[in-house]
């Protein structure tokens, strides 16, 4: 896996567009001077290998967090907005990055973002993993 990583001085970080998953997606690195003995690209591989080989925990965690609440106060079937499945809601929920925040030399976070497909009125929803800890899902925006 090769990343082709540019500043984006706007948002402090490196970033590099990549597949995973089959969707074409983001991962962002903010300080990764913090640990010189890594390059970008590692820090990279080993943050999507984390995520990868967790997927079926996050996908369960954005389950638990928000499709109960999509279908009890914004599904709307009079309205043409359907009460979904586990599985029609995870269609709706579309990976787009994966941002890798390093705090110091042994602890980091994850945060993924991912677009509603319009099912919470257009609201990202954002997953924050710190290091080795509980997976908390929201909306944002």
């Amino acid at each position: 896996m090769d990343f082709n990583f540019e500043l984006d001085s706007r948002l402090s970080c490196w970033k590099a567009d990549t597949e995973f998953n089959g969707n074409k997606i983001q991962i962002r690195l903010f300080s990764p001077d913090i640990r010189p003995a890594k390059t970008k690209s590692e820090l990279a591989k080993k943050t999507i290998e984390k995520v990868s080989l967790n997927w079926s925990r996050i996908e369960e965690a954005i389950v638990d967090s928000l499709l109960e609440l999509h279908n009890e106060n914004w599904a709307d079937p009079a309205e043409g907005f359907p009460i979904l499945t586990k599985d029609e809601f995870l269609n709706k929920i579309v990976h787009q990055t994966i941002d890798l925040d390093i705090v110091d030399d042994t602890e980091d976070s994850i945060t993924m973002y991912f677009s509603d497909s319009g099912i919470f009125g257009g609201h990202g929803v954002e997953l924050f993993w710190p290091s080795d800890e509980g997976i908390n899902v929201s909306l944002v925006g």
